[in-house]
């Protein structure tokens, strides 16, 4: 499980925990979605786990740009295939689709 902590475009923070990596790829659609409609403007990105050694844990993102969003996506697939290849040698990750 981890959380996510975001800035949305009323400047509110909001927190949401994931549990399933299949809800990474629900969340990162709908802010994909969310920053199309956003100015240019926003700040960077802002990718920082508590702990390097830890799997998709406590990753906090601040309002972003969207071509940050494609990285953080690609570095989430990398991620997820990493674990999979850890934890199910005999079965490919099921990536993210951008």
């Amino acid at each position: 499980m981890f959380e996510i902590i975001y800035q949305d475009d009323l400047n509110e923070v909001q927190r949401l925990e994931i549990i399933n990596v299949a809800h990474v790829g629900a969340f990162l659609t709908l802010l994909k979605i969310e920053l199309s409609y956003l100015t240019q403007e926003l700040t960077e990105l802002d990718i920082q786990p508590d702990n390097p050694n830890a799997f998709m844990t406590d990753y906090i993102i601040v309002k972003t740009r969207k071509e940050h969003l494609v990285e953080l996506i690609e570095f989430l697939n990398l991620r997820i295939e990493e674990h999979h290849k850890l934890h199910f040698p005999e079965q490919p990750g099921q990536a993210i689709s951008t």
